[in-house]
Parts: structure tokens; C-alpha cells; sequence
């Protein structure tokens, strides 16, 4: 009885790992799926925030732009929130930088065919829990994940002021790997 219990908490430990994607510090920006995107226009989206009110990558047009994918149940997109919420809290007054959270709901609103969450209250509950205070947004009919070839949660994506994509890094970030790449678009 004791060996079945422990096999299935070290089954479900590995499933989560596994199913958030990559664990903190580990860098996957180099694959070359990640690499192909880096240089090319940035896939335009159309998305919508808290409100329902749309918000576009159009709308920030000639700044620099972060984005970051996450999902509320995994580990390593919760761990590395406040190190995430301490470089927005340093970095909200910049006019020249968008720092932006992008979520995908299951709701009817969201016209998603492959949430990879549940509810938008859910969602929201966790984000205000962890003290997110940059946008949240929601992805809709998959636009952002699936032109992002979002495939592990945290995705972090940064965006140069000419709309071209600087870096696609897959896994959570530190908050000094935040402040550097930050730093670095152009």
C-alpha cells in the first residue's frame, strides 16, 4: 500500500512538471522552434482584458512589449509571479515599455478551442491572490498562443519597438533574467 501511494505522488508530482513545461532557470530559447521567430514581425492579435474590452498589439505600436503566458495552475508561472510583479512595480511608469499577462479561458466570450483554462473568475481569483497588478489579458480563438507557438507554461515573449521579436524564452525567469532581457530590447 505504501509503495502504490508513493508511486502515485511522484506520478502526479512528474505530470505537473511536465504539464506547466519547463522548470525556473532553464533556458530553451535556443530550440529551433524558438528561433525561427526571432527577427520576424511579431504575429499581430486582438485580445481582450478583464473588462472584455479589446486590446490589440496594434495599440502599442513604436514601444517595446512583454508579454507573459502563463496558466493558473501551474507551479513554476506562480513561483516566479512576484520576482515578475517587483520589475513591472519598477518599470510601470516607463512610457516606452508594455508589460502585459496573457491567459487562455474556456469561457464562450473567448471563442478559445484550446483553453488552457477553465474560467475567467478562476483566472482572475489567482491573479489577484499573487498580487498581480500589470494586465491581465485573455487570449481569444486561440490567436495568441497558437501564432506564438506557446507549447510550456511560462512563455515569455519580448517585443522591440519596430514590432520585430527580440527573444522567446520558455520557463519561468528570475527576476534579474527579467531585468536583463528587458534591458536588452532595442
Amino acid at each position: 500500500m505504501k509503495k502504490g501511494m508513493i508511486y502515485i505522488v511522484l506520478s502526479l508530482s512528474l505530470l505537473t512538471l511536465v504539464a506547466c513545461g519547463e522548470m525556473r532557470g532553464t533556458n530553451h530559447s535556443e530550440s529551433p522552434a524558438v528561433q525561427q521567430m526571432v527577427g520576424k514581425e511579431a504575429p499581430s492579435f486582438t485580445i481582450k482584458d478583464r473588462d472584455v474590452n479589446d486590446v490589440s498589439l496594434a495599440d502599442f505600436k513604436g514601444k517595446k512589449v512583454y508579454l507573459n503566458l502563463w496558466a493558473s495552475w501551474c507551479g513554476p508561472c506562480k513561483q516566479e509571479i512576484p520576482e515578475l510583479e517587483e520589475v513591472y512595480q519598477g518599470l510601470k511608469e516607463k512610457d516606452d515599455l508594455v508589460f502585459l499577462s496573457v491567459v487562455s479561458s474556456a469561457e464562450k466570450e473567448f471563442e478559445n478551442a484550446r483553453p488552457a483554462e477553465q474560467s475567467k473568475e478562476q483566472i482572475m481569483e489567482v491573479a489577484d491572490d499573487l498580487g498581480i497588478t500589470y494586465p491581465v489579458l485573455f487570449d481569444t480563438k486561440d490567436q495568441v498562443f497558437k501564432s506564438y507557438q506557446v507549447r510550456a507554461f511560462p512563455t515569455h515573449i519580448f517585443i522591440n519597438h519596430d514590432g520585430t521579436i527580440a527573444q522567446k524564452f520558455e520557463g519561468a525567469m528570475t527576476k534579474k533574467e527579467l531585468e536583463s532581457r528587458l534591458n536588452s530590447l532595442k
